[in-house]
């Protein structure tokens, strides 16, 4: 077998760079566009107010991806000019869903220029699905959402007007096995329409043997969710259902399952229903042959259910979670039951979002929910268990609905079961067979009557006050003016609740007295700013008379933030000591709105964080890790200082100019040339070819630095032909507090960066080298590692050129090294145009040759 060898004949200082490329996309709508008639010209963000907040919330509550709210106010048709955190999430929200057609990596929740060219966007198109009457498809006010899109009905009681006429037929599948004598909600055909439209009027027929009486109650439910009221049969057979306003909406398909209460005393008849005739929009729709089949009436003994319904509270605070809204008893008997649904209905004075959060419970155990109560299907709310139902085992039970009541202080509430078919529980052992449930008290089968839950009175409102678990800053400036010190969220339950007066003091160590002391609600000021004395201290702290400028909404969280000027009476800045703000402290400071009950908010001080005064804004060293190295006499680019800037937590940082003194030992100055500053990949300010004695300054434009994060400075030089010497470089870096807007200056010594001559050790071989074998003739084969070093610990060298020796005669064509391939002339390669990089701790090298083919 050949020998191969190495020798290297040229080394050279370490060259390297790395340029960073920017990536553009133009901007495209995710999102459908809206019918809608905004034009957004001004930036908002959290705190802005006024009719452009209004419209951006419309605008969102269109897109179900983007709502504002789903209830209370900034929901649909509740819209109102105030940007807070819940507009701020919803903008963030439609950020999300357009991050690369902005051009950026995060959304922020601010509505500025691109954002905003986006949202015009959205106002130049149509609805997503036919609007009908001024209305999206599926509302019948402008209220609410849409059961067929989703989409806002905006706000309004428009009537709707049909586009047209839709088509009927069966559904793919039929019920076909028996129903039973007395069962409620039998299901007995499903209908599936076609096209876009409402329908009006829709008339059954009823078909079997039977009697009109044997069908006791007719209902129309999508799913398990009942949209209609009982229809009885007419003399004829004939159910008729009718609604000027639409009894559902069709946008593209929709399958309704018609349902029946089967009377007692039926078994051995059979019974179905055929349709007879659909209007929507004005106009016959088209169908051929709807029947479904005749279901027989068995006469079974199915599982029983009795209800013993609990007694309502009378009262409820306004702000309880959790609270019970029905509940009852329940006693499964002779066999295991499955819930698949429950439907309730709510009356009452309190608005339908009162009760938000409404969750189904069996024995303490949530099975269902959250659900809401749908004003646009009569003020129900429907569980909906849809393909897991909850296996009810036979003995006794508790059934409740739970909710939190966060609306409607001074109104009442009750909820009931309005149609025995509105409890769906089906036998386990007769599939699609639904037990008819009966209150126990009343011996009489269950109907809205005697299952009421109420009425329940909610009390007067209330307001809690919590410190904002968003305010995460444990240290603010000595003269920091206007700088937040403390942050907290109220929130309104039962009704909008106005806050009169506010308490405000401090906790402090060392320093006892702070000017311009402000309150700031959701980023706007109000009240007027006081100066923090000693006298205001000793009173119990500052107050401040809001007038009208503080109403919570019910069920809305705002945000209150305290501000000031971290100065004493003579303006001097602090620079050492602790400081917490303190809220609240005084009694009957509330009124409620709906009820007109005076209110106590915050009647117990809430105290915030506690910040440590700093004299700066972040701290400045060497960067850890950047160790003292030689380098090789002309190597260029040669990073010689790193530095590190920590912005603390108390604010943004910026930063503008940075200075660089590169002191140099035993050779001039001369032997620097090229000094410059980098952010990364990123050159500051401009270079300096040939830099002079003493400190050289890097302007230019503010780097911001996020509170709590670091940003590292490199300096970098080209190193003559000096052999021996150092330089040392010192760096001096000017930033100010992005809300103090104070300004600091930092030094820190760097470490000395020694021209050295490098040599290289003697190369070996790596024990990932190749073992010797037998290789096929014309094939490229890795024969080798090299292990290349330099003499002296710390050092660097650049590899140019290597040369390879070969005893195989014409055996090997070339030598291949780092992609460069040179050929084999009288058994030796010169691989030149090297760029490799040794230090001290060895690099490997591998080698790969082609060999020659043989004929």
């Amino acid at each position: 077998m050949s020998k191969f060898s190495m020798k290297t004949v040229a080394i050279a200082a370490v060259i390297g760079g790395m340029v960073a490329g920017a990536v553009s996309a133009s901007a495209a709508l995710n999102l459908p566009a809206q019918n809608q008639n905004f034009t957004f010209n001004t930036n908002m963000k959290q705190g802005s107010r006024g009719t452009d907040v209004m419209n951006l919330q419309k605008l969102l509550n269109g897109w179900p991806q983007t709502r504002v709210a789903t209830s209370g106010a900034g929901s649909p048709g509740m819209e109102n000019t105030t940007f807070g955190p819940a507009t701020k999430a919803a903008v963030m929200k439609f950020q999300d869903l357009h991050l690369v057609e902005l051009g950026i990596s995060a959304s922020t929740g601010n509505v500025f220029a691109g954002t905003r060219a986006l949202l015009n966007q959205a106002t130049k198109g149509s609805t997503t699905g036919p609007v009908t009457g001024g209305l999206p498809v599926g509302c019948t006010t402008n209220s609410g959402f849409s059961p067929v899109t989703g989409m806002s009905c905006g706000n309004g009681t428009t009537p709707v007007t049909s586009t047209g006429p839709v088509s009927a037929m069966l559904a793919a599948t039929q019920p076909t096995g028996m129903i039973v004598n007395g069962q409620s909600g039998a299901r007995l055909a499903d209908i599936t329409f076609t096209g876009n439209g409402t329908v009006t009027s829709l008339q059954l027929q009823r078909i079997g043997v039977s009697t009109d009486t044997s069908l006791t109650n007719v209902y129309l439910y999508d799913g398990n969710t009942r949209i209609t009221d009982a229809a009885s049969v007419v003399t004829g057979g004939y159910i008729n259902f009718n609604a000027s306003n639409g009894l559902f909406m069709v946008n593209g398909s929709r399958t309704i399952t018609v349902r029946a209460d089967i009377a007692s005393g039926t078994n051995g008849q059979s019974v179905g229903v055929k349709l007879n005739s659909v209007t929507a929009g004005g106009a016959a729709s088209t169908y051929t042959n709807v029947m479904g089949n005749a279901l027989t009436i068995a006469n079974v003994t199915t599982a029983a259910v009795n209800l013993v319904m609990n007694t309502a509270v009378s009262t409820v605070n306004a702000g309880t979670l959790n609270q019970n809204i029905w509940s009852s008893a329940a006693t499964v008997s002779t066999r295991d039951v499955n819930m698949k649904a429950m439907t309730f209905k709510f009356v009452g004075s309190a608005p339908v979002d009162a009760v938000q959060n409404i969750n189904l419970f069996v024995d303490g155990t949530k099975v269902s929910g959250p659900a809401s109560i749908n004003a646009a299907n009569n003020n129900k709310v429907t569980f909906d268990l849809g393909a897991t139902p909850f296996l009810f085992k036979t003995g006794s039970h508790t059934i409740e609905v739970r909710g939190d009541i966060v609306k409607g202080s001074a109104r009442t509430m009750t909820f009931s079961v309005e149609n025995v078919a509105d409890i769906m529980l089906e036998d386990s052992n007769l599939s699609g067979v639904n037990v008819s449930a009966t209150v126990v008290n009343a011996s009489t089968t269950l109907t809205q009557s005697n299952t009421a839950y109420g009425p329940t009175t909610i009390s007067s409102g209330s307001v809690t006050v919590n410190v904002d678990p968003a305010f995460i800053a444990t240290k603010v400036t000595g003269g920091a003016t206007n700088v937040p010190v403390g942050q907290f969220t109220l929130k309104a339950y039962g009704e909008d609740v106005k806050v009169n007066t506010l308490r405000v003091s401090f906790a402090t160590t060392t320093n006892s007295t702070y000017n311009n002391v402000s309150l700031y609600l959701n980023g706007g000021q109000i009240g007027t700013s006081q100066n923090f004395t000693v006298v205001a201290a000793a009173a119990g702290g500052l107050t401040y008379t809001l007038g009208s400028s503080l109403i919570v909404p019910a069920g809305q969280t705002v945000t209150l933030t305290v501000k000031a000027d971290i100065v004493d009476t003579n303006n001097a800045a602090y620079s050492s000591g602790t400081l917490a703000a303190k809220l609240g402290g005084v009694a009957s400071n509330a009124q409620g709105q709906a009820s007109n009950d005076v209110l106590t908010v915050a009647s117990s001080v809430v105290t915030g964080n506690t910040l440590t005064v700093s004299s700066g804004a972040g701290t400045f060293s060497s960067t850890t890790g950047f160790n003292a190295i030689s380098v090789s006499p002309n190597t260029s680019n040669v990073k010689i200082g790193s530095f590190t800037i920590q912005a603390n937590s108390a604010e943004d940082i910026k930063v503008n100019s940075i200075a660089v003194n590169p002191v140099v030992a035993t050779y001039a100055i001369t032997n620097l040339s090229n000094l410059l500053v980098k952010d990364g990949t990123t050159v500051l300010g401009n270079p300096v070819g040939n830099p002079a004695s003493g400190t050289t300054t890097f302007s230019f434009s503010d780097i911001v630095i996020p509170a709590n994060t670091s940003k590292t400075f490199d300096v970098y030089a080209d190193l003559g032909s000096a052999t021996s010497g150092s330089t040392t470089p010192a760096m001096a870096i000017t930033y100010r507090g992005a809300i103090s807007n104070t300004t600091t200056v930092s030094s820190a010594n760097g470490v000395a960066i020694t021209s050295a001559a490098s040599t290289l050790a003697a190369s070996t071989l790596s024990s990932n080298s190749t073992v010797a074998q037998f290789v096929v003739g014309g094939s490229t084969f890795g024969v080798a590692t090299f292990v290349l070093k330099t003499s002296a610990s710390g050092t660097f060298a650049n590899v140019r050129e290597l040369r390879f020796n070969s005893s195989a005669g014409t055996a090997i064509e070339s030598v291949t090294v780092g992609g460069i391939t040179a050929p084999v002339v009288s058994g030796t390669s010169t691989v030149t145009g090297l760029n490799l990089t040794i230090g001290s701790t060895g690099t490997d090298v591998p080698v790969t040759v082609k060999y020659a083919g043989y004929q």
